[in-house]
């Protein structure tokens, strides 16, 4: 039952990113976006492993919240808080594991990266004089960062994968949107973000999960 929902998953995330039709109606687009996300919500739910409830719980909190964001993509402001709510609750997810501090070089990457992304998106915002987005889109950046950072204290590679794709679709849609428009954009960003997704169920479901897939 468990492949049932992970072939409908990726059945569904491959035909919304490469074979829907362009001349959809763009309401019928999201829908299609959505059902991937359904498939994925169902197979961690049904099948999350009950040693690890707390973890489990947020993260299937947080992909109902990121679904929420894809539905609302029309309406950036509602968008991004969905977004941002759903990347709370996976960074609470987190907080719910052991954790073991990576390499200081590692951390110290992290914050250079966050200073360049920070600084060029941002930039680009404020040369139109937009403050109050260019502050909302740098505290969004920095719950992603954020939880990219605390990703990296779990050792998990599910889920350091996971955030890396999620924190890959943010990045492609934030430049899209306020740097420069990018060609084939539906599967540059839905592609990582999917992917995200279901390894972040993969992460919760029995015989998918965390205990044995550590990185030391």
């Amino acid at each position: 039952m468990k492949t049932f929902y992970i072939i409908g998953a990726i059945a569904s995330a491959m035909y919304a990113v490469h074979f829907m039709p362009l001349d959809e109606a763009y309401f019928i687009k999201q829908i299609f976006k959505v059902i991937p996300m359904l498939f994925i919500i169902l197979l961690a739910y049904r099948f999350h492993d009950l040693r690890q409830e707390s973890y489990s719980r947020s993260v299937i909190v947080a992909l109902i919240l990121i679904t929420c964001g894809t539905a609302t993509l029309p309406y950036l402001v509602f968008s991004l808080m969905f977004f941002a709510a759903g990347q709370l609750y996976f960074l609470r997810a987190f907080f719910t594991m052991p954790w073991k501090t990576p390499h200081k070089s590692l951390l110290i990457a992290l914050v250079m990266v966050a200073a360049i992304i920070i600084g060029w998106v941002v930039g680009n915002i404020m040369k139109d004089h937009l403050y109050m987005l260019s502050l909302v889109i740098s505290l969004y950046i920095a719950i992603t960062l954020t939880m990219l950072w605390a990703s990296f204290h779990t050792r998990q590679w599910m889920i350091i994968t996971a955030t890396l794709s999620f924190a890959t679709a943010n990045l492609l849609f934030a430049i899209n949107n306020f740097i420069t428009p990018l060609s084939n954009l539906n599967a540059l960003i839905m592609t990582p973000y999917y992917c995200a997704a279901l390894l972040f169920s993969l992460s919760i479901v029995s015989y998918f999960g965390l205990p044995n897939k550590v990185l030391e």
